[in-house]
């Protein structure tokens, strides 16, 4: 069953353009991810390619991009759980940025309610 889970819009303090900057740069979102848990193996602007022992060999892609507005992830997991995020981005007066994440996957009805909730709290 395909899933998508919308956050609550979020505000934060900065220009879309800035905080555009950062996240549409995966290499940049790769320092973010805690060190003692992750192997990064390699990463670019575009992709980034790491080992968790959860989830094994992960793959973060950003497929899109719509400047200071969208930014488009995959996650593809060798172990399956692979889904497509989003972050979308609005600046409605200077150095005030709104923030909504979407998230798509399939899971079954079960995973479905378990998943839900903590998404939307996002």
């Amino acid at each position: 069953m395909e899933v998508k889970v919308e956050s609550k819009i979020g505000t934060l303090q900065g220009s879309a353009e800035r905080i555009f900057s950062f996240l549409a740069d995966v290499s940049r979102m790769a320092q973010l991810m805690p060190q003692e848990k992750i192997k990064t193996v390699s990463h670019t602007s575009d992709e980034c390619i790491f080992e968790a022992e959860m989830v094994g060999k992960v793959v973060l892609r950003v497929v899109n991009r719509e400047p200071y507005k969208t930014i488009k992830y995959s996650f593809e997991s060798e172990k399956g759980g692979n889904f497509f995020f989003w972050i979308q981005l609005l600046e409605p007066q200077v150095g005030i940025t709104k923030v909504k994440l979407t998230l798509k996957t399939e899971m079954n009805a079960f995973m479905k309610l378990v998943a839900e909730k903590p998404l939307k709290k996002m």
